[in-house]
């Protein structure tokens, strides 16, 4: 233990280490533990590709619980749903902004009034912490792990440090996972660290080594039911390779069974060519072997790996199935090598109405199998990262660019808000390759959607990036041409520049919008923002002149 307040019953605990040395397995075991004592234990992960998603992981772990509670009786979803809408509120619909799902227990709810940006940003921030608490009990503690913490967003990191320093009276337990080769003395993760731990909260850190030699050469001793003593050369030679790394070993002696490098001669004992395996061009770049390994799948099987690698570290077959243009059934049946072969797990039992389907059970359950989504999800981020490296580099704008408007097309009107940060993912390193003046327009609106709704999150370097993008879209005519998008992109961008402490830069978008806004009306909304953003600051002098100014503005109007 750290320091910390021995009495607090919040605590946190960060596993650090190395891709691959165990951090996640480690974790795996203790959940039995705590499901065992009757505890509550909920997982998420942070994704390299969606760093932009506003508190993605705790959004994973709260989508889980909340289908979790969808599968108990009516009785217990009633009763969950009463505990949420007391502790919540009025104010309900701030947290179904982020967690849309939520509504499946909930119903549908009321919009939430908007306040002044100080006041709204306190309370999103409290609400969301009343939510979290919903999921704790005075019987059963709770345990939140969130998973490669090196790729969390700012929001979450600030949601990680509320949880921990505004203690309730139920038992809490965060335990973040991180790859500590990734996380320098520079990254945001260290700087909450360091400031939660300054607060006083109960911390420890677990730092996982890779494994010594003796322990490899156990491992392959066991693996190929050696004696120690045999096991010795070959296990040496896999440690010199694989530098005790575990998840490396393991793939690395897959490789060596499965290619026959090492294999059972004639009376049963396993033999190798030295030579030969010391030739083989096993790097420590474990992305270098997955690729290999992947590689020897079917080539149609790596185009449906290379796709779902574009969706991030989970996917779903309805996604997969809008951008492929095949059917689930297709896709299960293309994908099953590599089910076969652990590269990808299923996350959910829904892909059993399918398999029944694959092995010629009848037509009803391939109907069925349409109306349950089917969720898997990549072995290792080293998986989908060699899934993904299998994609020429100069064609990967052009695959996101396709998969994000495959999405979008498909994406009803009503559904769109919840899915506007897996779509605008794809879009925002891509735009360069948008040239036709009505998809930018569109996009230019898309990115309205995605920065309006990171801003009500509080994600306002989130809100700012893609505002921007969607403000990059607009036709140098845009003020004529397209004025009320113009207006409602530079208003929003304005305000999220603000907030995201870009006062110079908020300065300039400023007196852009005051110069072309079209009426008094328009005006006196500007300067409204403005002042309220002023007044958050603390710039007292600057929010009495936009208020004269405003005032001059309003005396004009009904003069």
């Amino acid at each position: 233990m750290s320091g910390g307040d021995k009495n607090s019953k919040t605590m946190l605990t960060l596993v650090s280490g190395y891709s691959g040395v165990g951090k996640s397995v480690l974790v795996k075991q203790f959940q039995k533990n705590v499901l065992e004592g009757r505890g509550i234990f909920m997982a998420g992960k942070f994704d390299q590709y969606k760093k932009n998603i506003p508190y993605f992981a705790f959004i994973g772990a709260f989508d889980e619980r909340i289908k979790s509670i969808l599968s108990e009786s009516d009785e217990m979803i009633a009763e969950w749903k009463t505990n949420f809408l007391t502790a919540l509120g009025s104010n309900a619909s701030l947290v179904t902004e982020v967690v849309p799902d939520l509504e499946m227990i909930t119903g549908k709810l009321p919009p939430t009034p908007k306040l002044q940006p100080a006041e709204q940003e306190f309370r999103f921030r409290m609400v969301l912490l009343d939510f979290v608490y919903c999921f704790t009990t005075q019987d059963a503690p709770l345990v939140i792990f969130l998973d490669d913490l090196q790729w969390a967003d700012l929001p979450s990191l600030n949601l990680l440090e509320r949880i921990l320093t505004t203690p309730r009276k139920n038992e809490l337990l965060i335990i973040g996972a991180y790859r500590s080769n990734e996380v320098t003395d520079i990254h945001p993760l260290t700087f909450t660290k360091e400031q939660i731990i300054k607060e006083r909260v109960s911390f420890e850190e677990i730092l996982l080594k890779p494994l010594d030699q003796e322990t490899t050469i156990k491992i392959v001793a066991e693996s190929f039911g050696m004696d120690m003593t045999q096991a010795q050369d070959l296990g040496t030679h896999v440690f010199s390779k694989t530098r005790g790394n575990p998840f490396f070993i393991n793939r690395f002696l897959q490789s060596l069974y499965e290619n026959k490098y090492v294999y059972s001669n004639d009376k049963g004992r396993w033999v190798w060519d030295k030579v030969t395996l010391e030739s083989l061009e096993f790097t420590d770049n474990v992305i270098d072997l997955m690729a290999r390994e992947l590689a020897m799948l079917p080539e149609s099987t790596q185009d449906i790996m290379k796709s779902a690698s574009l969706l991030g570290s989970t996917f779903n077959l309805t996604n997969l199935s809008l951008i492929t243009g095949k059917t689930q059934p297709e896709i299960f049946d293309i994908l099953s090598p590599a089910l076969k072969s652990g590269y990808i797990l299923p996350i959910d039992m829904n892909y059993r109405s399918l398999s029944l389907y694959q092995t010629g059970i009848n037509q009803t359950v391939m109907e069925d199998s349409k109306k349950v989504d089917s969720s898997f999800r990549f072995l290792h981020d080293r998986v989908q990262q060699s899934a993904y490296a299998m994609i020429p580099v100069d064609e990967r704008a052009r695959e996101h660019l396709e998969t994000g408007r495959k999405l979008f097309k498909n994406t009803p009107n009503e559904k769109l808000a919840d899915e506007v940060f897996d779509i605008v993912t794809h879009y925002a390193d891509s735009l360069h390759l948008v040239t036709d003046k009505d998809e930018k327009k569109s996009l230019a609106k898309l990115f309205l959607l995605a920065g309006k709704k990171a801003k009500d999150s509080t994600s306002y370097d989130v809100a700012v990036r893609y505002l921007t993008l969607g403000h990059e879209l607009l036709q140098t005519d845009s003020w004529d041409s397209d004025y009320q998008l113009t207006f409602d992109l530079f208003s929003e961008l304005v305000e999220c520049e603000n907030l995201n402490s870009n006062h110079e830069k908020s300065e300039i978008l400023f007196e852009e919008i005051l110069k072309n806004a079209r009426t008094r009306f328009e005006k006196l909304r500007v300067y409204y923002i403005q002042n309220s953003l002023y007044l958050k600051i603390g710039n007292t002098a600057k929010a009495l002149q936009t208020g004269r100014d405003a005032h001059e503005t309003l005396r004009h109007l009904f003069s």
